[in-house]
């Protein structure tokens, strides 16, 4: 089966238009995305990265350019197109189990077929046991593992991730990141994942891309060549990551 996922970023503009002008916040950006990779976009606040993420899922028209999903241009949201974002959008008044296999049942599947995928997904992300729990019953940090069920549920070719973590306490985002690297793993979903933090790029992703606020372009690609049958906090304080860190940090206060 050919691998879904691959991502062509074609000159890319992207902004802001009024009456009297046009604001552009990304300029003629051009990247691709293999099919299974993770990649994150880091950069200043206003650099554009979540901008730029929500033209990648269809949310966001570009001025000029192109995004195209496995040979198609994105122009709208999708289901092939999972994300997630740092403030959570479960609906309120269903249960776990409901909120993960809304997806599927809205795209026709049966019942049973819903339920079978949705209890997948909730094992996957370590919520089993909690399928009839409502939103406000969990925690943050089940919360979004519940986010990433449902999005995940709905078998998507790219998953993309708006500073999922970001409101989360140390200890708890550190083990939802270590839970998306195994999710990565098992599912080879391909990911987007935009942060402010460079470690948390450095410790998930495979490349790295720092988009500059000056001029609205990738200013470096940082491949980290991670070995995933390294132990995690042996890889963060190795020699060779401390480099990626401080090459990450050069380019982003250049």
């Amino acid at each position: 089966m050919k691998d879904i996922g691959h991502i062509e970023i074609q000159r890319v503009c992207l902004g802001y238009k009024s009456v009297l002008d046009t604001k552009t916040v990304i300029q003629d950006l051009s990247l691709t995305l293999d099919a299974g990779s993770f990649t994150s976009f880091i950069g200043a606040s206003g650099c554009g990265k979540s901008t730029l993420l929500n033209a990648i899922g269809g949310h966001y028209k570009p001025l000029s350019g192109s995004i195209i999903l496995d040979g198609v241009e994105i122009t709208t949201p999708g289901a092939d197109l999972g994300i997630v974002f740092q403030q959570h959008t479960l609906f309120p008044w269903k249960t776990v189990k409901e909120n993960v296999r809304f997806g599927p049942m809205r795209r026709g599947a049966g019942r049973a077929a819903a339920d079978k995928l949705a209890d997948e997904y909730i094992d996957l992300v370590g919520l089993s046991g909690y399928e009839s729990y409502y939103p406000k019953m969990l925690s943050g940090g089940m919360q979004h593992r519940a986010e990433i069920a449902r999005a995940l549920a709905n078998k998507p070719a790219v998953l993309l991730m708006d500073e999922p973590f970001g409101a989360l306490d140390a200890q708890m985002r550190a083990s939802l990141q270590d839970s998306l690297s195994s999710i990565w793993e098992n599912t080879h979903v391909t990911i987007v994942f935009v942060t402010h933090d460079v470690n948390e790029a450095i410790r998930l992703s495979q490349r790295v891309v720092i988009i500059s606020r000056r001029s609205g372009s990738i200013s470096a690609i940082i491949e980290t060549n991670r070995d995933h049958d390294e132990p995690i906090e042996q890889y963060m304080q190795s020699r060779r990551t401390q480099e990626l860190k401080k090459r990450c940090l050069e380019m982003l206060s250049a």
